[in-house]
């Protein structure tokens, strides 16, 4: 195995204190105020220049694209932590999970191992680039029990604008056709993907879509009815949400529209939202476990 370069070192390791620090704010509700410095700070960092493997904590390996500024992270392991350690607990064999915005295949892989030979695992991902490597890892991983889907999860079946991140998984939809750096892509909804299975049961949906988790909310209301026991660990990012147009008032109502009662912020302890909000306050992008 080449040596990993000096200057690649320092960089890790930079990006690993900035990492834990800012977890650590966020853990104890000060990630408000010094957000914006923490991402200043790593834009400072330089980015790795070529495509690399990281090695996750099942064994499986994982492909990520030059430039990504979330590599160092996984390659640190130190991606996504506290929503890895949730969702692994909650994954049982024998079990459906759904993986929406699937980037470059990080839950999608660990899922594969968790549900076994008899579970499965669906994962929507749009981005050409992000699904490319997404594929490339299901099959160097043998995944067999993955399905994937090259289409955005939204309220309708047919095409929407997407403004591609270049350099991470911040892809979004929008509805602005004119703008130059959008390209159009496929959309779905999970209600008419899991109507054309039967309805099989859906256990858990892991939702990561820049903004978009309303639409994509609106259009599984048939699949949370089908499913009591469904949960869903959604990130909760206001920026994006405003960015969209949408209101935690109206996220909230569409939630508890589908059943969801009790949230709790993933990087919190679990602590729990009070009841009915469903989601946060502040500016903090957080992960809610949502359960009925």
């Amino acid at each position: 195995m080449a040596a990993i370069p000096v200057k690649q070192k320092v960089a890790n390791a930079a990006w690993s204190l900035g990492v834990r620090s800012f977890r650590f704010a966020r853990s104890i509700n000060l990630a408000d105020k010094l957000q914006p410095a923490f991402i200043r700070l790593a834009s400072l960092l330089p980015a790795t220049s070529t495509d690399t493997t990281a090695i996750l904590s099942n064994g499986s390996s994982l492909l990520m694209p030059a430039g990504y500024r979330d590599t160092r992270t996984v390659l640190t392991g130190l991606f996504q932590t506290d929503e890895t350690r949730l969702l692994e607990r909650l994954t049982e064999p024998g079990m459906i999970f759904v993986d929406a915005g699937a980037y470059a295949g990080y839950f999608t892989v660990l899922a594969s191992t968790w549900v076994g030979d008899k579970g499965r695992v669906f994962a929507f991902e749009p981005d050409s680039l992000a699904y490319r490597f997404l594929a490339l890892n299901v099959e160097r991983n043998a995944c067999q029990n993955v399905t994937l889907i090259n289409r955005a999860v939204t309220d309708r079946i047919g095409k929407m604008a997407l403004v591609r991140d270049p350099v991470g998984p911040e892809s979004f939809l929008t509805h602005e056709g004119h703008n130059k750096s959008a390209s159009e892509v496929a959309t779905i909804t999970l209600d008419s993907m899991f109507e054309s299975l039967d309805w099989p049961r859906v256990d858990i949906i892991k939702m990561n879509i820049e903004g978009s988790e309303l639409l994509a909310l609106e259009g599984m209301r048939e699949l949370s009815r089908r499913n009591p026991q469904l949960r869903l660990v959604m990130e909760f990012n206001p920026a994006a949400m405003r960015r969209a147009g949408v209101s935690r008032r109206e996220l909230a109502k569409v939630l508890v529209g589908l059943g969801f009662r009790v949230g709790r912020i993933v990087e919190r302890g679990l602590k729990m939202v009070p009841d009915r909000e469903l989601v946060p306050a502040g500016n903090t992008v957080y992960n809610i476990l949502l359960s009925k």
